[in-house]
């Protein structure tokens, strides 16, 4: 971010040019080499193994098809609140109507990966005055824990964080009514994309301004950083969308440490600490060669901020979670872009092709292990499409974290699932993300649903509601219990369809598959 002084300014940019070793060519060809990389894993892959991912798809169809559906619209209702988690929604409920599925599916994440990559482009702009290599590795952070959890709408907000920070930036000493309008705008739609950028933004306009005001004097810089945010307080308390007295749970110190590595989990915690370690080592390396070591301080002072928010926001609050992680990787783009670097070109060009072959590594590690799940994806789609009817009502014996049991990462993967026969066979699915104020559609009658725990018979009552189950990765002691109220129908590798006997009905089940 760069300093209110012009002069200042100018500087900066003459020193950056005097010791900058790219090319503008080099930088576009590698810029645009890393970004088509970073598409190909979710461009390739037919069903994008993202935890909530497949929730988020389905509503999205619900929505592009609920006049068309006639199940739809006695499962399910669309609401009209402008509420600040509707990325997907508003794309999908609009594009789904001409494409399919998986068209849109690949368009929507490329397009995630694309908006953040741009994001990292304009911010090093804007903060340094040129392009800088520091935002090409930057794109890389798009690959984060989020990212597999498949929290779509905060990654969207995040790059819309991105691009409305840097133009933030760009404008802040030269405003005009047309640049204050388009910021505006930038702004407003990053609130709806998800409620996180905004808060980023939130926080990232003041911390700059602040400190321009102690540099500069000028009030307006205040005035106009808080007149750019305040339209949306307005917007989310006409719209009240949560209950601000929900479960508040915060992390404990280990769960914080932990947190801060949501830029480089994949789904091996051996391959995850020798990269950090790795990624530590290398940025140790940078910082002793660095000649003539300088930060930009607005920058630096809003990434700490954001860090800051980190180590103070809960774990869980308004019935979302991980509240805190996704402060993390917004702080650590700006922490590192706020750095100037002064590296003699061939160390320069050692440990940027070295970071770079890092950074590939680890995606490409994730994207091994998406290859294999997606084909185990698409075996459990194309199970419940042959098997169940249409419109038929389908528990999820899927365990949570508070069964008690390990879940494996790539097991995880899975949880949301069975939502694909949502869109393939109409089913009602008692898992749907569907949550008053916090999508925009809800169900007629919310479905019954108790996760299965040894420890709780209420899950099988809960089953019994529904025609089906569906089971994945259960223990040999659920899969017991499954087989005295339910008929398995069919087995493709982890994953089992049964059919749910009427209550008070024992028997043990013989596999007919």
């Amino acid at each position: 971010m760069v300093d209110s002084a012009p002069k200042e300014l100018q500087n900066r940019r003459s020193r950056a040019l005097a010791n900058s070793h790219q090319t503008p060519a080099l930088y576009r060809a590698v810029f645009g080499t890393v970004c088509v990389f970073l598409c190909l894993p979710v461009v390739i892959s037919r069903y994008a193994p993202l935890v909530d991912y497949p929730s988020h798809l389905a509503r999205a169809y619900i929505l592009a098809h609920f006049d068309d559906v006639p199940r739809y619209q006695q499962n399910f209702i669309p609401t009209r609140e402008l509420l600040p988690n509707l990325a997907i929604d508003i794309t999908g409920g609009y594009l789904l109507r001409f494409i399919n599925v998986t068209t849109f599916s690949r368009l929507f994440l490329a397009s995630i990966v694309l908006l953040f990559g741009f994001g990292c482009h304009k911010l090093g702009r804007a903060i340094h005055g040129r392009p800088t290599m520091m935002a090409i590795l930057c794109c890389f952070l798009i690959y984060n824990s989020m990212l597999l959890y498949g929290f779509v709408n905060y990654l969207f907000g995040l790059g819309m964080f991105c691009i409305a920070d840097a133009y933030y930036l760009e404008f802040r000493n030269h405003w005009t009514l047309l640049r204050l309008l388009f910021v505006g705008t930038l702004v407003f739609v990053s609130y709806v994309a998800h409620q996180s950028a905004y808060a980023f933004l939130g926080a990232t306009f003041v911390a700059v301004a602040t400190l321009d005001y102690y540099a500069a004097g000028q009030a307006s810089t205040l005035l106009s950083a808080i007149g750019l945010i305040v339209p949306e307080v307005f917007v989310y308390f006409m719209n009240p969308h949560h209950d601000l007295t929900t479960a508040i749970r915060w992390s404990g110190l280990r769960q914080k440490i932990i947190g801060m590595g949501a830029f480089a989990f994949t789904y091996n915690y051996w391959f995850d600490i020798s990269f950090i370690v790795a990624a530590i080592l290398l940025l140790l390396l940078a910082v002793c060669l660095n000649r003539n070591p300088r930060v930009v301080r607005p920058t630096m002072l809003a990434g700490l901020l954001l860090f800051a928010c980190y180590v103070l926001a809960p774990y869980e609050w308004l019935g979302s979670s991980p509240v805190d992680s996704r402060f993390i990787i917004p702080s650590l783009l700006l922490l590192l872009l706020s750095f100037e670097w002064h590296i003699p070109r061939k160390q320069a060009n050692f440990v940027f092709a070295a970071c770079l072959l890092l950074f590939s590594l680890r995606v490409a590690a994730v994207w091994r292990t998406w290859h294999a799940l997606d084909r185990e994806i698409g075996a459990q789609v194309e199970m419940l499409n042959e098997a169940l009817p249409e419109g038929a009502s389908v528990y999820t014996a899927f365990l949570t974290v508070d069964s008690g049991v390990p879940i494996s990462k790539t097991d995880r993967s899975f949880l949301h699932v069975s939502e694909y026969a949502t869109i393939t066979r109409r089913a009602l699915i008692p898992t749907q993300f569907a949550k008053v104020g916090q999508q925009p559609l809800l169900f007629r009658s919310r479905p019954f649903y108790k996760a299965p725990l040894l420890q709780s018979p209420d899950w099988i009552g809960a089953m019994q509601r529904y025609d089906y189950a569906w089971s994945y990765a259960l223990p040999d002691q659920f899969e017991r219990v499954l087989q005295q109220h339910c008929i398995p129908i069919a087995k493709v590798g982890k994953g089992v369809l049964w059919r749910v006997l009427p209550a008070g009905t024992l028997m043990k089940a013989k596999a007919i598959f």
